[in-house]
C-alpha cells in the first residue's frame, strides 16, 4: 500500500527549543499536510505557540501545551500528541530534523511496516523520526510513559512494533537531515545545572539516562493495557489547547 503524505500528520513534541523550531516549522509547512505539536511546558518557559502565530499559514498546526509540568517528560509529549491523530499515518518527527523534497517519494510504506531512524548507518543520526501507520502505533500502546528521562523511549517503541509483526525499515539517504546543536540541549529541560557542565559530563550525563530507561524499559514493560496518565484538553484559541492530568 503505497503513501504520501495526504494521508499522514507530523507530531513533535518541544519544550524550550523555540529558536530550533522556528526554523524547522517552515519547511514542514512546504508539505501540507496536518502538524501537531506539543508543548510540554510550565508557566517559565517559552511558548511555541508563538513560533507558530509568527509564521503565515499555520492553520494546519495544532499546538498542545501543559502547564504545570516542570520535568520534560517525552514519552508522555508523544503519547498526547499521538492520541489526537484522525490521519491513517503518523511520522513523529523531532524539532531539529528537516525533509527534503523527496521525502514521501523516496520513503514509501508498505503494509504493517514502519520507518525508522537509528536503523541503518544512513539514518542512525536520525533519531526521533518514525513513519508508520497510526494504528500500528496505539496497537503497542505509544510510548512507554514509564521511561521518564530522555533516550532509549524510541528504540524501546521499536523493539515492541517489532516484536508485534511490524516491519522496520531504515530512511533512504538524502530524505532527511538532523540539524546539529550543543549536546546539553538534550539534556538541560530535566537537569537544571547541565548548562554549567562540559561537554564531557553532559555526554555522561545522556548516557546516565539512557541506561536508566533501558533498566525500566526490561523490568517494567509497556503494553497497549498499561496504565497510563489521562488528559483533559481544553481549546483556549483557535487551533490551541491546554491539556491537564485528570486527577486519579
Amino acid at each position: 500500500m503505497k503513501t504520501n503524505q495526504h494521508n499522514t500528520t507530523i507530531v513533535t513534541r518541544i519544550r524550550n527549543r523555540n529558536a530550533i523550531f522556528a526554523d524547522s516549522l517552515p519547511n514542514w509547512l512546504q508539505f501540507d499536510m496536518p502538524i501537531i505539536v506539543v508543548d510540554y511546558r510550565d508557566d517559565s518557559c517559552e511558548s511555541a505557540y508563538e513560533v507558530v502565530t509568527a509564521i503565515p499559514a499555520t492553520e494546519s498546526v495544532t499546538v498542545i501545551e501543559t502547564k504545570y509540568e516542570y520535568m520534560f517528560l517525552p514519552s508522555h509529549a508523544w503519547n498526547i500528541g499521538i492520541s489526537q491523530v484522525q490521519t491513517e499515518n503518523i511520522l513523529l518527527f523531532d524539532v531539529d530534523n528537516i525533509m527534503l523534497p523527496n521525502f514521501f517519494t523516496a520513503n514509501t510504506l508498505v503494509e504493517n511496516s514502519a520507518i525508522v531512524g537509528m536503523l541503518t548507518p544512513d539514518s542512525w543520526h536520525l533519531t526521533g523520526i518514525c513513519f508508520t501507520a497510526t494504528e500500528i502505533i496505539n496497537r503497542v500502546g505509544g510510548f512507554n510513559e514509564n521511561m521518564v528521562y530522555m533516550g532509549h523511549h524510541d528504540i524501546d517503541l521499536y523493539n515492541r512494533m517489532h516484536k508485534a509483526g511490524c516491519k522496520l525499515y531504515g530512511f533512504a539517504t538524502g530524505t532527511a537531515i538532523h540539524k546539529d546543536h550543543p549536546r546539553h540541549m538534550n539534556t538541560v529541560n530535566q537537569w537544571v545545572d547541565t548548562n554549567s557542565l562540559s561537554d564531557e559530563v553532559h555526554y555522561n550525563v545522556y548516557e546516565t539516562m539512557n541506561e536508566l530507561n533501558r533498566r525500566i524499559a526490561e523490568h517494567l514493560p509497556w503494553s497497549f493495557a498499561s496504565r497510563r496518565v489521562e488528559w483533559n484538553l481544553t481549546k483556549i484559541a483557535n487551533s490551541r489547547f491546554l491539556a491537564e492530568r485528570k486527577i486519579q
